[in-house]
């Protein structure tokens, strides 16, 4: 039975990570550790293509389970475990913090989701040296949210900190766009590094109470369009901006008021369309400025348009729910400039409320 499970994995076809520079030279390796509480003990080879194959087992149950893996130029290691039909079942996602030591989690494939804390593991071999005692920066643990992010909120857990590895899991968004990853990194003083084995990384520097992340250009395939995992990020506590907080910058003082007082409770409707602003073309020839405001993947749906002239005239409409509400302090009331015809061309089937009549 076990030399046809063996041969079940050379057949599998998958694509995964792990560490080029601890099994290079070698054939086989054995490993001993846990994964949550539990002992097992894990046995693997490669092949001259950097291909991983072996099993493990539970002590506690002393039967085999598949894994196999491949091995990159770094130091992350994921493998992926099967049951005993070859289906999937879990994947290991680690890092060498030395030759002869794992760190990482234990993923169960029935759950997977980036919400849940995976088992914690730890692989060694038998006869690693022991282990010396680590310095743990604490400030490598907990939540932390992305400053500037009212429009591009991101949030990264980490967790299962060592003082060699901690793992992640972030979740990021760019208006109605989303995204997400999780990963072991490898830590460096102050410092830490994930690879996705894809040539996708992200760098994480302690700066005080703050974590900065940059990212490769290959970790946008972790999200939608535009969402990205890069920027400062704080503690949890620490007070943030909000929509509330959005200025338009394009307006002075004396507008800002004259604008706040003719739309009133609408206000913050149209901070929440100031994700992008664009300048608009003057259709009527009002003399007037023009800038249209939207959300990533919301156009149609959370939109905005502010014209106004330097003697503070103005004329503005937003999308909230199912209608357009426009505002001016002119005598055009119930009469809607071309410019704004034009921006409400895409959703005219949302009816027009005056409130300012």
């Amino acid at each position: 039975m076990h030399t046809i499970r063996i041969v079940t994995m050379f057949l599998l076809i998958f694509s995964l990570t792990c560490s080029g520079n601890v099994f290079a030279e070698v054939n086989q390796t054995t490993f001993i550790g846990t994964v949550g509480n539990s002992e097992i003990h894990m046995n693997v080879s490669t092949d001259s293509n950097r291909k991983v194959i072996g099993t493990y087992y539970y002590d506690a149950f002393q039967k085999d389970i598949m894994i196999d893996g491949t091995i990159s130029s770094d130091d992350s290691i994921n493998l992926t475990e099967y049951d005993e039909y070859g289906h999937f079942r879990a994947r290991f996602c680690g890092v060498f913090v030395s030759p002869d030591r794992i760190e990482g989690v234990w993923i169960d494939g029935k759950k997977g989701s980036i919400d849940e804390l995976p088992l914690q593991v730890t692989l060694y071999k038998p006869d690693a040296p022991p282990l010396s005692s680590v310095n743990i920066n604490h400030s490598w643990q907990g939540r932390y949210l992305r400053q500037n992010g009212v429009f591009s909120p991101s949030t990264i857990d980490i967790s299962y900190n060592t003082g060699d590895s901690f793992y992640f899991s972030m979740k990021s968004a760019s208006g109605s766009h989303t995204g997400g990853v999780s990963g072991v990194a490898l830590i460096k003083g102050n410092s830490a590094i994930f690879n996705d084995g894809r040539k996708g990384t992200l760098t994480f520097e302690l700066d005080g109470q703050k974590i900065k992340i940059k990212q490769s250009y290959e970790m946008y395939y972790y999200g939608g369009m535009g969402v990205g995992f890069s920027g400062e990020y704080v503690g949890q506590n620490e007070k943030l901006k909000d929509v509330s907080d959005i200025d338009f910058t394009f307006l002075n003082s004396v507008q800002k008021d004259t604008f706040k007082s003719l739309v009133q409770e609408h206000y913050l409707a149209f901070q929440k369309t100031a994700q992008f602003t664009f300048p608009t073309e003057d259709l009527d020839n009002f003399g007037a400025h023009a800038y249209s405001m939207a959300i990533r993947g919301l156009f149609t749906e959370v939109e905005s348009i502010i014209m106004y002239r330097d003697d503070n005239k103005f004329w503005a409409a937003v999308i909230e729910g199912n209608n357009v509400y426009y505002f001016t302090n002119t005598n055009r009331t119930k009469a809607l400039p071309r410019t704004i015809e034009k921006w409400r061309e895409r959703f005219k089937n949302k009816p027009i409320i005056y409130p300012s009549n």
